[in-house]
């Protein structure tokens, strides 16, 4: 299919809304940091073949250049730099003063895709197969205290799509199992205070204040600038145009409100999952710091407790060792006949039953420890880690500690 012309944003962009009303605020559990790969990384997965955009999954489209009248004389690079008109100096002291109404045209565009962002996040597979579908402009406005509107200029429907996908937080389910998406950025990159825009499948907007605004702002613009070359010389769908060509494939009919909600649990669950895992290790860190708290305060009981557990182990080890030799002689004496199979079964069984009681003092060593410090959940690993490090904290798990082979 041949694309139209498409939509170019205009610089003069509406401001941020800015609400007075009780700003909502998602669940205050740490988020993790996302990987998305920064647009001045020069490896080859991160740069773009020639006539084509390498999405952040690895996947190579085909891009179709604009008629020559089209291109810039110069494709301008979205670089974050200062504000100089002051209007994004500061965030929440002032009231920011209303820029002038945006055309028609582009309130018409920026209200579409509020109320189609839900229904393009259902087509998310599809449009990422097409580059002139992730080309699509849309009209949102980001910006930051200090630098303005820099790194977030022409963004794309595609853009947002894969920032949606790579950036946990961004696909917001309510207590209430209300859905919403981020949509819009607006904050301080230096104290985290922000009052960003999330948005509803109804198409309604609302504010929400995000923990741990760096990884939000960050992660757009480093998806949004790596596309920057893509935007300004190769051809993409108007919005519209890419809402005709959907619902002509899927017949405009069908509800795709499932397969939005399986997307945003889908999108909960891997947060979720991450959360649960950094707790686990927070727990694992403050565990260890309690263990060796316990065991700096038994400093002297410890550390003789583990000079008389290797006292046993090497004694220990010496005896089977010399068992284990008695064994090897009695096979030996099988082979050649000296002994029969009955006598040597006779005689081997007491070695083995020595052998096995052996192994059951030093496993009855490590029990008597446990019960000693059962209130502090002490075992003979942490002992064995805190003094052959002399002391010095360094956490252990349990599984790399391994006792001798016996």
């Amino acid at each position: 299919m041949t694309a139209q012309q498409s939509y170019e944003p205009s610089s003069r962009e509406e401001s941020p809304e800015v609400a007075s009303h009780t700003i909502a605020t998602p669940s205050s559990e740490p988020q993790s940091e996302t990987g998305v790969p920064s647009a001045t990384d020069e490896s080859e997965e991160e740069t773009h073949p020639e006539g084509a955009i390498r999405l952040l999954d690895g996947t190579i489209l085909t891009c179709y250049p604009k008629p020559e009248e089209e291109l810039p004389q110069e494709v301008v690079t979205d670089e974050l730099q200062l504000d100089r008109t002051g209007e994004y100096f500061g965030i929440g002291r002032r009231r920011i003063a209303p820029k002038p109404v945006a055309k028609e045209e582009q309130e018409e565009l920026r209200q579409l895709f509020k109320d189609k962002a839900f229904y393009l996040l259902a087509h998310r597979e599809r449009i990422l197969q097409d580059s002139r579908m992730f080309l699509t402009p849309i009209v949102v406005h980001n910006g930051l205290a200090y630098t303005g509107t820099s790194g977030f200029h022409r963004p794309t429907i595609g853009i947002y799509l894969e920032w949606w996908s790579h950036c946990l937080g961004t696909m917001v389910i309510s207590d209430n199992g209300r859905m919403s998406l981020v949509y819009q950025i607006a904050g301080s990159p230096l104290s985290g205070s922000n009052s960003c825009g999330q948005l509803y499948e109804s198409g309604e907007s609302a504010p929400i204040r995000l923990s741990g605004f760096s990884k939000y702002w960050q992660s757009l613009m480093k998806i949004n600038t790596r596309y920057d070359e893509a935007k300004q010389i190769y051809q993409a769908y108007t919005l519209q145009e890419l809402l005709d060509i959907l619902h002509e494939e899927d017949g405009g009919e069908k509800d795709f409100t499932s397969n939005v909600r399986e997307r945003f649990l889908q999108h909960r669950i891997v947060q979720l999952t991450e959360q649960v895992e950094h707790r686990d290790k927070e727990a694992r860190r403050w565990r260890y710091k309690y263990e060796h708290a316990v065991l700096r305060l038994h400093d002297d009981e410890v550390r003789q407790i583990y000079a008389d557990y290797e006292d046993l182990e090497q004694r220990v080890k010496a005896q089977i060792e010399e068992l284990r030799r008695q064994k090897q002689s009695l096979k030996r004496q099988l082979r050649s006949e000296q002994l029969t199979s009955r006598s040597y079964q006779f005689a081997l069984k007491p070695l083995n039953k020595q052998i096995d009681q052996l192994k059951c003092q030093l496993s009855g060593f490590e029990y008597n420890v446990k019960e000693r410090f059962s209130d502090e959940g002490i075992e003979l690993y942490n002992i064995r880690s805190y003094v052959q490090n002399n002391g010095q904290a360094k956490s252990v798990d349990k599984e790399e500690y391994v006792r001798v082979d016996l």
